[in-house]
This record gives structure tokens, sequence and C-alpha cells, in this order.
């Protein structure tokens, strides 16, 4: 009986150590929602963001004009790609898409 006490008095020890390093890692509830606040800011700030490009775009393209334009395979797209080319890039680059077709 005395090795059933003993265990018994082991095992109560080596929990009340466990939940107070549990205890001890656990963070203030009070800065855990200043930290949350903190992310909403950011998430609402980017979604302001998000609706004033789409408010300015859509006063000026439609919808269907945005996605074609920003489509990757789009003659606006390569437009776009080849005046940001410097000169004599855009002869190697010209020469490149007549090769390719």
């Amino acid at each position: 009986m005395e090795w059933r006490s003993a265990r018994g008095s082991e095992d109560r020890l080596r929990q009340e150590a466990a939940l107070k390093d549990i205890h001890d890692a656990q963070v203030p509830r009070a800065e855990l929602d200043r930290v949350w606040e903190g992310y909403d800011q950011r998430f609402s700030d980017h979604q302001r963001q998000i609706d004033a490009v789409k408010q300015a775009q859509g006063s000026v393209y439609r919808q269907r004009g945005i996605i074609l334009d920003q489509h990757p395979l789009s003659c606006n797209a390569s437009k776009r790609a080849f005046k940001s080319l410097s000169p004599e890039k855009r002869t190697t680059w010209s020469a490149g898409q007549d090769t390719a077709s």
C-alpha cells in the first residue's frame, strides 16, 4: 500500500509541475486581444485599399475589360511588356517573337 500512495504522490507532483509550466507559458488575455485588434485593423485597411482600387477601375473599365487586360496572354499585356523594354531589347524581343511563331 505504501508503494501505491508513494506512486500517487509522485503523479500529483508531476501533474502540478506540468500545470505550472502550462500556466507560466500562457499569454494574458488582454495582450491577445490587443494583438487581434491589430490584425483586424490591418485586414480592414487592406480591404479598404482593395475596395478603392476596384472603385477606381470600375469607374473607368468594365469588368470584362479588366479581366482581359490583366490576362497574361492578352494583347494588351504583350503591348505593355513591349513598351517597358529598352530600345535595344525591343529588337531582340521582336526577333524572338518572330522565330517562335
